[in-house]
């Protein structure tokens, strides 16, 4: 009998890219309904680690708030509006503003500690080193 790892990732497929199909339709729903916005976020995994790029324009440094609990990584944070001035009136509005919640269950065990956290010209870059017991690693079959 053959043993398959279960992919974690996997079953998230699906959801992506119906989210992705109603996006690209319709747009961001929450946006419409005042929900505050949805930053874009890629995710991406090696065999050591993983590197979070978050689109966060506009933000200061102090209005992100990036945590790891249970092997799921939140990054949070809000923009605030421009102070609106009384004599101007807006032609188009189409910037997002309010508060935001992303949050990803990680397939694998990172080392909390050595996690770094950059933010330059309005990118978040996290980098979340594995964990040494999630890492792959050659088992050496002895032959008796």
């Amino acid at each position: 009998m053959a043993l398959i790892r279960w992919q974690p990732r996997e079953s998230f497929a699906i959801q992506r890219e119906i989210d992705n199909l109603v996006s690209n339709f319709w747009g961001d729903l929450d946006t419409w309904h005042g929900r505050g916005w949805h930053p874009r976020v890629d995710v991406v995994e090696s065999d050591h680690e993983f590197t979070v790029h978050a689109e966060l324009p506009g933000l200061n440094k102090d209005d992100i708030k990036v945590t790891l609990e249970d092997n799921v990584l939140t990054i949070e944070g809000e923009r605030k509006h421009e102070d609106e001035q009384k004599d101007k009136q807006f032609f188009r509005r189409e910037r997002s503003y309010g508060k935001f919640k992303r949050a990803f269950k990680l397939g694998t065990e990172v080392q909390a500690e050595r996690i770094a956290a950059n933010y330059k010209d309005g990118i978040l870059i996290l980098t979340l080193p594995k964990s040494e017991a999630a890492k792959p690693r050659q088992i050496d079959v002895a032959v008796s």
